[in-house]
């Protein structure tokens, strides 16, 4: 089973040999792109909540988020946005799956982003987000 990256972290500040290390923790290390169902089933553990809320609050269609999170769909830059907000990252966390993931970082000096950004780090909902969107004339998250 995949150690959390909390549990990864403490592993390595025990181990006094990195082959060692790395040799009992290959199987929860990646290289290149990580899936993005298997980076959110990561961040779902570390979170603690179930993943029917996360789909709650990011609006998306039940039956599409769990073909996401079992990597039968890749997801556009949108719907992990929306993921984000179901998992209430903050624009760290949000940059880091989207680096592991291959999918462009939020960018604060584009304007959709900027909105997307601000509303990530006040906690809003993705309603919330869609509103501003559309009130400044941007695609919302669909």
């Amino acid at each position: 089973m995949d150690k959390t990256t909390k549990e990864l972290l403490e592993t390595m500040k025990t181990s006094k040999n990195y082959y060692e290390y790395l040799v009992e923790n290959e199987t929860s290390l990646y290289s290149g792109k990580m899936k993005p169902g298997r980076a959110l089933k990561s961040l779902i553990a570390e979170s603690g909540m179930k993943k029917a809320d996360i789909i709650a609050k990011s609006t998306i269609e039940q039956h599409y988020a769990y073909q996401i999170f079992e990597d039968k769909k890749r997801p556009s830059r949108d719907k992990m946005i929306m993921l984000c907000f179901g998992l209430q990252l903050s624009l760290d966390d949000a940059n880091d799956l989207f680096k592991v993931t291959g999918y462009p970082p939020l960018y604060a000096k584009d304007m959709r982003d900027n909105i997307i950004i601000y509303c990530l780090e006040k906690k809003q909902r993705v309603i919330d987000v869609n509103l501003l969107l559309a009130e400044r004339g941007f695609q919302t998250l669909d």
